[in-house]
């Protein structure tokens, strides 16, 4: 009998455990396991790479630290080049490579800080977040804006930018 009692209860936690995770995932439009891994991703400094992009903004360094997985090697791998941004939605600059990075194996889901550069899986394009923005199971974190957030964020038209790694 006490077996039987013991098993139940166990059975009611394991219920009511169950049940306020499944009201706390509801109440967030973040995947607590994607929130995890990218806040894990851009807060451990053993998975970013030593991997230093560079640029020049008018009379402004812009100065990105990758971030270490496939879709930053698919990125380092076209490099260098010259990207056209454009504003979008008054809180990112968007550029498009000639092809879409690989980012098979690479953490999705971000919450995007200023100065986050990600990539936009469904429409391939890079990103650069000037403003912090929502999670979105879309985004593939890539690296942070170190130095020249504020030259670009300042740009009111479109604008090229060579990056190439730093040496």
């Amino acid at each position: 009998m006490k077996k039987i009692f013991a098993l139940g209860a166990l059975a009611l936690a394991l219920v009511i455990s169950g049940c306020g995770e499944k009201g706390a995932a509801a109440t967030t439009s973040q995947p607590q396991a994607a929130v995890q891994n990218t806040t894990q991703a851009a807060a451990n400094p053993a998975q970013t790479a030593d991997t230093v992009l560079f640029g020049q903004l008018g009379n402004k360094d812009l100065v990105i630290k990758l971030a270490d997985h496939a879709a930053t090697q698919s990125l380092r791998s076209r490099l260098p080049a010259e990207l056209e941004f454009k504003d979008f939605n008054n809180t990112e600059k968007i550029a498009y490579l000639p092809e879409k990075l690989n980012v098979n194996g690479a953490p999705k889901g971000h919450t995007p800080k200023a100065g986050d550069m990600c990539i936009y899986v469904p429409w391939g394009n890079i990103c650069i977040f000037y403003h912090d923005y929502k999670f979105s199971s879309d985004l593939v974190y890539l690296g942070h804006v170190e130095q020249g957030l504020d030259a670009l964020s300042s740009q009111t038209q479109d604008f090229k930018v060579k990056l190439a790694e730093a040496k």
